[in-house]
């Protein structure tokens, strides 16, 4: 059985990763972790990102934008 997990850090930068986002400019506003799976929020100054990593093979199951109003 396969017990290794990434950490909150590593799953913040896969999804950075995969949408192509610089973490200078970004803010995460949250990184739970549930049911091995990370909930990560990230706010660009136009764009809200939500991404769903899977916590033991760090693969992006999913991930959610719409645009900020300021």
């Amino acid at each position: 059985m396969n017990t290794t997990t990434i950490s909150k850090s590593s799953a913040l930068h896969t999804a950075l990763n995969y949408a192509g986002l610089a973490i200078k400019e970004c803010h995460c506003v949250y990184n739970n972790l549930s049911e091995g799976l990370f909930e990560i929020c990230v706010n660009t100054p136009y764009q809200r990102y939500e991404f769903y990593v899977e916590e033991k093979t760090g693969e992006v199951l999913g991930i959610n934008a719409e645009p900020l109003f300021t």
